[in-house]
């Protein structure tokens, strides 16, 4: 008999709704107004608490750059938090498992370089970035151990590729 039968389950479920106002400019591309919303609900293995899913809420309004070879430039402002009341060892457990920090500030992003085949449809590949001055949350930073101000910096670099 198996002592350790209890196999680790992470389960993640996520809905976004997005919206997005443009306006071409020439042959310049197109600016446009952006808002996104995106709602994840997890269930991190180890939880204290009992048994129920752990959700956060990520939201983004702002200014939009596209032109029509597959450049993007995005600027505005984000937020986001958890949904509902943690206990401190639950919140420590999904960030561990991925969950975003409780935040807002301001965010940059884009797509610097696109390859895509003649016949693409949408598919290729894209080197993007996404840039972020953030405030964290207190109950964040004290769990962290962070910096007391709780402001915040950050850089990151992405390929995507679409099938």
């Amino acid at each position: 008999m198996d002592m350790f039968s209890v196999v680790p389950d992470d389960r993640i479920a996520a809905w976004s709704l997005s919206g997005r106002y443009d306006h071409d400019i020439a042959a310049l591309g197109s600016i446009g107004v952006v808002g996104t919303m995106v709602v994840e609900k997890r269930h991190p293995w180890g939880l204290l608490s009992r048994g129920k899913s752990l959700g956060s809420r990520t939201m983004f309004a702002g200014f939009e750059w596209t032109d029509g070879d597959g450049a993007r430039l995005s600027l505005g402002l984000f937020s986001s938090a958890e949904t509902g009341r943690r206990r401190g060892f639950d919140r420590l457990t999904e960030l561990a498992a991925g969950a975003p920090l409780a935040a807002s500030g301001l965010r940059l992003a884009g797509d610097i370089r696109s390859w895509a085949p003649d016949t693409a449809d949408g598919r290729g590949t894209t080197l993007g970035f996404d840039a972020r001055l953030q405030h964290i949350a207190a109950t964040d930073v004290d769990l962290l151990g962070d910096r007391p101000h709780g402001r915040d910096g950050q850089m990151m670099l992405s390929v995507r590729h679409r099938f």
